[in-house]
Formats: C-alpha cells, structure tokens, sequence
C-alpha cells in the first residue's frame, strides 16, 4: 500500500512539474506545442550573420520566404522542420539565397547546450557559395561530439531545399 501511495504522489508531482514547464515555456520534453503556421522575422543577430544590416527592407513572400531590396530571398525552415529537433528542442535555420547560389546559412536562437551548439554550427558555412542542386547534392557528415546538433542542422537544410528550388523555378 505503501508503495502505491509513493507510486500515486510520484506521478501527481511529475504530472504537476509537467504543468509548470509547458505554461512557462510552451514545450513539453523539447517540444514545441505551439502551433506553428508563421516563421518568425529574422532577429538582428540573424540578419548581421547572413550579412545584412537590422534596416534591410524585407517584404515577405510567404509564411517562410522575405525578398530583400536586391532580390536575394531569406528561407527560413521553422516551417518546414517544425518536427526536426536537436537535443534541446527545435533548431530553425534562415538560409540567405542569391540568383540560386546559397550565401550564407544561420540558426535561430534554440535551447541546444551552447557547447555542442557551437560545434554543430560549424557546419553553417558548408554550402555557402552552392547552387541549390550542388547542396542537395553534397554529402556532409554530422561533427563528432554533436552529432544529434548536427543532424539537426543538416535535416533542417534539406527540408527547406524542395520550397528553395520551387521559389527559383517561379522566379524564371
């Protein structure tokens, strides 16, 4: 009996901890439960990393595209790798693209531990200066010691390549 009551007390405080975290934070065990239909505007860091100043006039194409002034389109996959999780939860990417050639690729702030995070990030400058079928095609390994960061980052890139190549054929 006793142990069925420390059994019940157990989960009623699991379940309550549970109840905590996703009021606070809108996620249960990593994961988003918010509904995800809208990518969010690049931040300022996002936007100096992929080259442009805070003041770059955006105009969103779609839930996840925004052209610049010049014509080079920033792709973000929070929609397209909503189900794609590192070890602390989703690993959004924005990718800048420009006459088709990737210019630079950066992260969304996530919940990875900064120092996995830091390794796995290495990979962002794998495809700057690709088309988009030479990174499709490119064969890129996951960064020892952050592999599951670094999974995140490459399933995050591929996810996002079909709406890059179908944004390129309806700009010819």
């Amino acid at each position: 009996m006793k142990t069925l009551i420390h059994i019940v007390n157990l989960l009623l405080i699991s379940a309550m901890l549970l109840g905590v975290a996703i009021s606070r934070d809108s996620k249960a065990f990593g994961k988003n439960l918010k509904e995800q239909n809208k990518s969010e505007f690049p931040s300022e860091r996002c936007l100096k990393e992929l080259g442009l100043t805070p003041t770059t006039s955006l105009r969103q194409l779609t839930p996840s595209i925004w052209r610049t002034s010049d014509g080079s389109e920033i792709y973000s996959t929070e929609i397209t790798g909503k189900e794609i999780f590192g070890f602390g939860g989703s690993t959004p990417l924005y990718i800048l693209v420009n006459n088709g050639i990737i210019q630079k690729v950066t992260y969304k702030d996530n919940d990875e531990s900064p120092s996995f995070w830091n390794n796995a990030q290495k990979l962002l400058t794998t495809w700057n200066g690709l088309t988009i079928k030479q990174a499709s095609e490119k064969k890129v390994d996951a960064v020892s010691g952050a592999t599951i960061s670094s999974n995140s980052i490459l399933d995050n890139f591929q996810s996002i390549l079909p709406t890059i190549n179908n944004q390129i054929k309806k700009k010819r």
